[in-house]
């Protein structure tokens, strides 16, 4: 079990007792205190270190506890470092609000932050709406805005927030949020998240419910774009917004973005609305587009020769098409993006890759014909003979983690056209695929496993490894990130049987990391704060 410093655990303990009556601490106290390392750094030194650690604490949040950021913790430890931290405005500017009004914490944080940027996260859910009703959203919606109008009476106005994320049952209190954004000028406003948690016996019949409210948010001037409203917004992320919120405007919702990560709902957006939106946004260096919980329908024949979008600075492409693969290829097809470097791709238990999908398959190996991107029309013929190559010919990260099923013939066929890869985060069939082909990923130099611990692992790593490896020059890096444990700790990687076959590792590899990462669990409270610690600051 983790053992969690001390003055965690006092951080824990409720101790209304103390409520107005602050005491002062005894003077053997202070003068341990004045005798540690930490407390002898300048006051500016040790602040920065504070907001640096709770910014490291942003994140998921255990469910069984409630949640209590890096600054409420401070404040207990000493008084110094209670006069410090509360005497830091960037320490207070992330307000988490999960719990319906009021908001005690949001109110402390929000006093404390002074005039600084501020990042707004908001659970909407059970634990802030009560008993959700599906096709009632009225009081939802309701409920979020008095939330807003809340944080804005409280000095947290329009143009000091940064980052806004908003995490809700109901894609009403999304459309919300999108246009209370555009009330007034966000110009500090850098990154929006609007995430609906699908209920997925529901969400056809609530997408379809929500049109309605869609339509009457269409108006032009209700965009995330950046522009003179929001000069600074680069990146967005829309989780389960239903397409017609999106797409049926007359100008773009989103355009000018860097960063764009689009999860569909229960209708996939349409090739031609995405290379629409790819259009808008040409400047794009990061994309997500995933099918999310979307019907595997197959989207028909589509001629993707005339939406073809040019992408030249985008760097990263996540694509999630699992189940509706004529969708993924022609996202393949339309996406021209010649100076990738990292390029991650799914496939789930549910499917193979070989069986399924070949289509994805050969466009991975041949893509571009004479150096252009290849379309299901007619492609220009130009040198003869032609020379035919990868989609992604300068790709350097091969991110196969999420492909677990596919036969180990269609695993060499991706590899096979990307000998330019220097890094793989892969899974067990893929770190098969790399054991018994060196010549797959000639110039890899760095590996990640990412996956369960499962028998034959240690040996399988272990033979990759020493097909890799050279007298006096071992494989440069090795990560292994064991996912799906619920232990946690270090010491438990070493407690699986057949692990130990893993130490010796260390002799052939450069540099190797071992982490056993805890599922993530997310926190729906907000009711903790310092107020109710042993330091009580009312």
């Amino acid at each position: 079990m983790t053992k969690f410093p001390k003055f965690w655990r006092i951080g824990r303990k409720k101790t209304r007792s103390y409520s107005n009556d602050v005491k002062a601490p005894p003077p053997q106290c202070v003068s341990h205190n004045d005798t540690q390392w930490i407390n002898r750094l300048p006051p500016e030194l040790l602040g920065k270190i504070f907001v640096l650690t709770e910014h490291l604490q942003r994140g998921p949040r255990l469910a069984s506890l409630p949640y209590s950021g890096f600054q409420d913790i401070a404040v207990q430890v000493c008084q110094y470092w209670r006069e410090l931290a509360i005497n830091t405005p960037m320490l207070w500017t992330y307000i988490f609000i999960s719990q319906h009004p009021p908001h005690p914490l949001a109110k402390l944080y929000l006093a404390r932050s002074g005039k600084c940027p501020l990042d707004l996260d908001m659970e909407m859910r059970t634990s802030y709406i009560g008993d959700i009703q599906p096709f009632i959203p009225i009081p939802q919606v309701k409920l979020a805005r008095e939330t807003l109008d809340f944080i804005v009476a409280h000095g947290g106005t329009l143009d000091r927030w940064r980052s806004l994320m908003v995490h809700a049952k109901t894609p009403e209190v999304l459309f919300e949020m999108s246009s209370f954004i555009n009330i007034a000028a966000t110009p500090a406003l850098q990154f929006v998240s609007l995430k609906w948690k699908v209920n997925i016996d529901l969400v056809e019949a609530q997408e379809d419910h929500s049109l309605l409210s869609a339509a009457e948010k269409l108006d032009e001037s209700c965009s995330l774009s950046h522009g003179p409203q929001r000069p600074r917004i680069r990146r967005v992320d829309l989780d389960g917004i239903p397409s017609a919120f999106i797409f049926r405007r007359q100008s773009p919702f989103l355009s000018n973005l860097t960063r764009l990560k689009l999860v569909c709902a229960h209708v996939l957006y349409t090739i031609k609305d995405i290379s629409s939106l790819l259009a808008a946004n040409p400047q794009l260096e990061h994309l997500t587009l995933d099918m999310g919980v979307a019907e595997s329908r197959s989207v028909g024949n589509v001629k993707t020769g005339p939406f073809q979008v040019s992408l030249p600075h985008l760097r990263y492409w996540s694509l999630n098409a699992t189940n509706a693969y004529d969708w993924g290829v022609f996202l393949l097809q339309i996406v021209d993006a010649p100076d990738l470097e990292t390029f991650e791709i799914h496939a789930t238990t549910n499917s193979t890759l070989h069986d399924a999908d070949p289509a994805t398959v050969s466009f991975m190996r041949i893509g571009r014909k004479n150096g252009l991107l290849m379309h299901n029309g007619t492609n220009p013929s130009g040198v003869m003979p032609p020379v035919y190559g990868p989609p992604f010919p300068a790709l350097k990260h091969f991110i196969l983690k999420h492909v677990r099923t596919a036969s180990q013939r269609t695993i060499r066929k991706m590899l096979e056209a990307y000998p330019t890869v220097t890094k793989a985060t892969v899974s067990f069939p893929v770190l098969f695929a790399l054991a018994d082909n060196v010549e797959l990923l000639p110039n890899l130099n760095h590996l990640v496993y990412s996956g369960t611990r499962r028998s034959g692992f240690a040996g399988t790593m272990q033979r990759f490894v020493q097909s890799r490896s050279k007298p006096n020059a071992p494989f440069p890096e090795v990560t292994i990130e064991f996912t799906g444990t619920a232990e946690g700790t270090f010491d438990h990687v070493f407690d699986t049987p057949g692990i130990d076959y893993m130490l010796p590792l260390s002799d052939l590899v450069g540099h190797l990391d071992i982490y056993d990462n805890v599922s993530p669990y997310v926190s729906d409270s907000d009711y903790v704060s310092d107020e109710e610690s042993l330091y009580d600051d009312r």
